[in-house]
């Protein structure tokens, strides 16, 4: 969670203006998906759900976790317990 910040001038930044950090983006982004789709095979997630979909959720996840620790509403250890918790299993209760 201390480095979240960092991920976010990322998505923040031109990437159109900076071709190799845009490639390097790129690049990280399929690899999540790979190791989602990996995960889902193993039984990690879902495998009716697009590896895309969790992948995204993940990242905004982490800057979800990043502002309630900025705003001082969750210490880092429970911001990335409360992230793993609903990328994981979600929101609700039993289905």
């Amino acid at each position: 969670m201390p480095l979240a910040n960092r991920q976010w001038f990322l998505v923040g930044a031109a990437l159109e203006e900076h071709p190799a950090l845009a490639a390097d983006y790129e690049r990280q982004a399929r690899e999540l998906q790979e190791t989602v789709r990996k995960a889902q095979e193993e039984g990690g997630f879902a495998a009716d759900v697009p590896a895309a979909w969790i992948a995204e959720a993940f990242n905004n996840l982490i800057f979800t976790a990043w502002t309630m620790v900025r705003k001082g509403e969750a210490t880092p250890k429970q911001a990335a317990g409360y992230a793993w918790r609903t990328l994981s299993r979600g929101t609700g209760g039993n289905p």
